[in-house]
């Protein structure tokens, strides 16, 4: 894990009756989501169910039903408490696991100034809780009451990195965010039973903070179209598509050829327009290389080495180059080629994942038109 979280996941469907204002956030990409908005009973203990194998694949059958029953009274439990939204990562520090909590909640609140609440808010807190640390400080969007506090949690065995119970120390912060709807405070916690790495879960709680906004229904609604129209503009054209899809079917073939019990992941297929470097180093807004991203798994590393190797040997002789000597980082091969079309060709394998990812890019079309 790193000190800067790559933010991605945005969560904007927390609402309160009566508000005009939608509150919405980004957490990092590796935050898992509880189900707290599910729609009923079996949507619920799907999702359940699937998140308990996501996480712990290779645990037994038993040890994930054990652990997704620990999700459900979990989730049951923030579903009663009123949560509008519940996230968990589980990260490695230097081959230490380590895990944290985040949940939301959006209360009631007196009419009055933003400020005057935020100060009421944490006299509040103090008051109920002295040892913890109290206060309010301001960002960019307005006053927001902070309590930091220690505390003690039970660890059951089926969700315990080393399958045993523990009764262990938890850290946890809390933002009460006044809203300006005279309505709602939105509040955000996160806590941790690793306290030791509690510093980068500050830091991650601060970045989460940084991006809290809110909008009405008319302004969602004009962002929303505003998005609309620039994603139609971000799309390859026809003709594009129809050589990504080239390069990409004829790499397929010979990947299914060497391998053919590799699988196509078809939630990871998608075309796009990127900038090339050129681009973004002169500060063109317009994207402007087509790229075809998709992904093949399971594949070993010693596997994706094979399979690299015989695919070096075949579009070589079909026109494809390569930089002579070894890849100049393990786990990722570059191709090109100037006829017919001129395309290139990336490949990187995630030992994490099982999963080689390829990368089909055409020339710039800020340079070709």
């Amino acid at each position: 894990m790193t000190d800067g979280p790559a933010f991605g996941t945005t969560v904007d469907q927390v609402f309160f009756a009566d508000s005009p204002l939608h509150v919405g956030w980004e957490v990092p990409d590796f935050f898992h989501h509880l189900p707290v908005q599910a729609a009923d009973p079996d949507e619920l203990g799907n999702e359940i169910a699937e998140l308990a194998a996501a996480l712990f694949s290779e645990r037994s059958n038993e040890e994930q039903f054990d652990a997704a029953m620990v999700f459900l009274a979990q989730t049951a439990e923030l579903i009663d408490a009123g949560a509008q939204y519940a996230g968990m990562c589980f990260v490695d520090f230097d081959g230490r696991p380590s895990m944290a909590t985040l949940v939301a909640q959006r209360v009631e609140r007196d009419a009055g100034d933003l400020r005057a609440t935020a100060d009421t808010i944490a006299g509040q807190l103090s008051h109920h809780a002295p040892q913890d640390d109290v206060r309010v400080v301001e960002l960019p969007y307005g006053p927001v009451a902070l309590r930091t506090g220690l505390t003690t949690t039970a660890i059951p065995p089926e969700v315990s990195p080393d399958s045993m119970p523990h009764e262990v120390p938890r850290r946890f912060v809390q933002a009460h965010i006044p809203l300006p709807d005279d309505l709602s405070v939105q509040m955000l916690e996160l806590s941790t039973v690793s306290v030791e790495d509690w510093d980068a879960y500050a830091r991650m709680f601060g970045e989460i903070l940084k991006t809290v906004e809110w909008a009405t229904d008319d302004e969602l609604r004009t962002a929303r179209e505003q998005r609309a129209a620039a994603s139609a503009a971000s799309e390859p054209d026809d003709e594009a598509r129809r050589h990504l899809v080239a390069v990409s079917s004829r790499v397929w073939d010979l990947i299914k050829t060497q391998q053919p019990r590799v699988g196509m992941s078809p939630e990871l297929d998608r075309m796009r327009l990127a900038f090339c470097p050129t681009c973004r180093a002169t500060g063109n807004e317009a994207p402007c290389t087509p790229e075809h991203l998709w992904t093949l798994a399971p594949v070993e590393a010693a596997e994706a080495d094979r399979l690299t190797a015989d695919l070096q040997d075949r579009l070589t002789a079909e026109g494809w180059t390569w930089p002579p000597g070894r890849p100049p980082q393990p786990g990722h091969w570059h191709a090109a080629r100037t006829a017919p079309q001129p395309a290139r060709l990336a490949l990187r394998h995630s030992p994490g994942s099982t999963a080689l990812h390829v990368t089909v890019t055409l020339t710039c079309r800020h340079r070709t038109n």
